[in-house]
């Protein structure tokens, strides 16, 4: 239904909480399937809490929903998982890479007068770089370069929620030894409005 509701407009303006309220009181969802079922898996998809996911835009968790990533048909780009695990799949994208440092953390950002960007990580190294890319959340991007320049301040509008994520390899509850194994298990604690 996403999909072409998007198209028809039905979901412009819209909360994804009104919309699935829409999807309640319009086309027969059931309160059950949308409460135990739609919300927490978004809220785990998205990492937010519940009432986080309610009051996204409706548009863009189903057009996410709708790009074809879970249907697992050809024709929509079906559902991948990387050959070799998390491991190969970083070894193939950090092989055109020069230098990989792991276990450093970036403690300051400065713009030299020269343009350039100079580093400071958390082993005491410096480098300077033409240009640089942060590959992190708005509001720790911003502790690193909200002073550099008054238009980074705009990452202080993104919002931010936390959740709980627990990493497991706990064989009984990991499903049977088949591959591939359940990729994920989710608890929904919905007197704590998260997943």
């Amino acid at each position: 239904r996403a999909r072409s509701d998007l198209q028809a407009g039905a979901t412009d303006g819209k909360t994804l909480g009104e919309y699935l309220d829409h999807l309640r009181q319009n086309r027969g969802y059931t309160s059950v399937f949308i409460d135990t079922i739609i919300v927490p898996v978004l809220a785990l998809a998205l990492t937010a809490d519940f009432d986080t996911v309610k009051s996204m835009p409706a548009d863009i968790p189903l057009r996410w929903l709708s790009s074809g990533l879970f249907t697992m048909r050809r024709s929509d780009g079906g559902v991948y998982r990387p050959v070799g695990g998390v491991t190969q799949m970083s070894a193939i994208l950090a092989s055109p890479l020069k230098e990989v440092r792991t276990s450093t953390s970036i403690t300051q950002v400065t713009k030299r007068e020269d343009g350039k960007i100079e580093l400071k990580d958390s082993n005491g190294g410096v480098d300077v770089y033409d240009h640089i890319v942060l590959a992190t959340q708005a509001n720790q991007a911003l502790k690193l370069v909200g002073h550099l320049d008054p238009s980074y301040e705009n990452l202080a509008k993104i919002k931010h929620t936390t959740t709980s994520v627990v990493i497991h390899t706990d064989s009984t509850v990991m499903g049977p030894e088949i591959d591939p194994r359940y990729s994920f298990h989710m608890l929904a604690d919905r007197s704590q409005g998260q997943a």
